[in-house]
Formats: C-alpha cells, structure tokens, sequence
C-alpha cells in the first residue's frame, strides 16, 4: 500500500484489526490498492496477487502484531502521527533526515516551502500533514510539534 492508501484508509484498517471479534479476517482493505503504470501482464500479474491477498483469511492476533511492529504500538494515535512524521520525509526530503533540522535555520524553511509544487505528492503531504498554514511561523511551529509528538512514542 502506499502512504495515500494507508492514511485514506487507516481508521477502518485500525478498527478491523482491533474491532474484530473474529479470529481470522479478510485484508479487504487492499482493495484500495492500485498500480499506476505498469504494461498488461504486471497490471494483471497485479491484480491476481491482490485478490489472492484479500481472498486468503488471516489470523487477527498475527495482523495485530504485524500492526505493532508497524506503527510502534496499537494506538491509533501513534499510526496517524508516525505516518504524519513520514509525510514530512515527503515533503522536506532529506533536509527531515538532519538531526540538527537546519531546515528551521536562517530562512530554510521558507526556501523549501516556496519550491513545493502547485501539485502532485508534496502538496498532497503538506495538506494532509500541516492544513493551511498561514505563515511561516505557524507552519514552523506543527511541523516542531509533530517532530517532538513523534519522537516521544518512539
């Protein structure tokens, strides 16, 4: 699944796997999936394998760890705000990877935000992840509260 499946998806997602009072569920969620190019033997090879994926019934306790080790913990919470913190990868790049975060140093910041696109997925990021920001300052200042949120539950 990728980033824009998983956050459109990921209360229910959360909700099956935690909600359930089954033993074993259907990953019925990868119907979101999709494969954006690709010639017609790798769309159909595609299609097959993720049909068989949601077909096949999984342990609800294994799809729970799965989750654990995904997103650290079983809170939904912490899922939404560690793909929130990926989202910033998305949109700051390598810049997130300095443990230093110059990118709030001396007018980064507002040089990387000014080459963000009209669209596309940087946009798709800064929206989900920050809203409209106003100003420099307010965008600063969600992006340094969801660095600390994230690194807390980490």
């Amino acid at each position: 699944m990728t980033i824009v499946e998983v956050w459109e998806n990921i209360d229910s997602i959360h909700a099956k796997i935690f909600n359930s009072n089954a033993e074993v569920i259907s990953r019925d969620w990868l119907s979101v999936c999709s494969l954006h190019t690709a010639d017609i033997q790798r769309f159909l090879k595609f299609h097959n394998e993720r049909r068989s994926f949601m077909e096949k019934k999984e342990s609800v306790a294994k799809l729970q760890r799965e989750w654990m080790r995904c997103f650290g913990g079983e809170s939904l919470e912490r899922a939404v705000n560690l793909a929130r913190y990926m989202m910033l990868f998305i949109i700051f790049g390598e810049a997130m990877a300095d443990p230093e975060k110059k990118i709030f140093h001396n007018g980064n910041l507002q040089k990387l935000l000014g080459r963000i696109p009209d669209s596309g997925m940087r946009r798709w990021a800064f929206r989900e992840c920050l809203g409209s920001c106003e100003s420099l300052g307010n965008t600063k200042s969600k992006v340094s509260a969801l660095i600390d949120k994230t690194q807390d539950s980490f």
